[in-house]
């Protein structure tokens, strides 16, 4: 995301990996971040946790964005839908 280190606020807590084991937290950035598909678009603040960790993933997002944004996600078919709004 090429933010500098200064960009971070300190984080209090730790997070456990899929595998049991901690997880080094460097901090947090809160951002504006927009999510589209072809009908819906939604922009929403995300608190971003930047951690110490080799993953395949480049971000999890959990369920209080999921929830602001109203969408659903399907691990089957790697897709998050958004309602669509009458415009």
């Amino acid at each position: 995301m090429q933010l500098s280190h200064n960009h971070l606020r300190p984080y209090d807590g730790c997070l456990v990996g899929f595998a049991g084991d901690q997880v080094d937290v460097r901090g947090y950035v809160e951002l504006r971040t927009t999510f589209s598909d072809d009908i819906a678009t939604r922009t929403i603040i995300v608190r971003y946790i930047a951690v110490n960790a080799s993953s395949t993933y480049n971000l999890l997002l959990g369920r209080p964005s999921l929830n602001r944004l109203g969408a659903v996600a399907s691990t089957t078919h790697m897709k998050m839908k958004l309602p669509s709004f009458e415009r």
